[in-house]
C-alpha cells in the first residue's frame, strides 16, 4: 500500500471519529462544539427520513430542496447536458453534469460536481450518485433549465468508499 492510500485513510478514519464526537444530534437541545469552536445548535428536521446503511434514492427537480434528517440537498445548476438524443446513432452517449448543493448543519451550503459516469462524490459523511436524468435527450429539441429532474442515491460515507488509485 503506497503511503498516500495510508494518509488518505487515515484522514478519512479521523475526520469521521472527530465528527462523531464533536458533533451529534443528541446535542441539538443545546450548544456543542465542531472543530474547537462553539457552535449554535441547529433545529433538526421535523418527520425527515435518515439516510439507512443501504442508502436511499431521491429524486429531485431543479431548485427543490429534499430534507433529509441531518442535511438537505438540492440541483443547483444543470451545467451541462451532452446525452445523445432518442432515435440517433451516437458514437458516444454523452453524458449531464449538475452542481448539488448539500446543507449540513452548522455548516454552509457544500457545492459538489455529479456527473452520469458512474462516480459519485462526498460531502461531510455522505456519499452521492447521479443514477439517471430526465426527461431523455430528444433531437431537435432542447430542454428547459425548469423541466430537468434527477434521481440521486444518497449513502452513509464509509472508508472502504475510497478505492485505489494509481499514482
Amino acid at each position: 500500500m503506497k503511503i498516500t492510500n495510508i494518509i488518505l485513510l487515515t484522514l478519512a478514519i479521523v475526520g469521521v471519529i472527530v465528527g462523531a464526537t464533536y458533533w451529534s444530534q443528541d446535542w441539538s437541545a443545546g450548544w456543542g462544539f465542531l472543530g474547537g469552536a462553539v457552535v449554535a445548535p441547529s433545529a433538526p428536521a421535523q418527520n425527515a427520513p435518515a439516510v439507512p446503511q443501504e442508502g436511499v434514492t431521491i429524486k429531485l427537480k431543479i431548485g427543490e430542496v429534499k430534507q433529509l434528517k441531518d442535511f438537505s440537498v438540492k440541483i443547483a445548476s444543470i451545467d451541462s447536458d451532452s446525452r445523445c438524443p432518442q432515435g440517433v446513432t451516437c458514437v458516444w452517449a454523452g453524458q449531464v453534469a449538475l452542481t448539488l448543493e448539500v446543507t449540513i448543519p452548522p455548516s454552509s451550503a457544500n457545492a459538489i460536481s455529479l456527473k452520469t459516469d458512474g462516480v459519485s462524490n462526498s460531502a461531510g459523511a455522505y456519499t452521492f450518485l447521479l443514477l439517471e436524468v430526465s426527461p431523455a435527450a430528444v433531437f431537435g429539441k432542447e430542454i428547459a433549465k425548469e423541466e430537468y429532474s434527477a434521481t440521486i442515491i444518497v449513502k452513509p460515507f464509509h472508508v472502504g468508499d475510497i478505492k485505489n488509485r494509481r499514482e
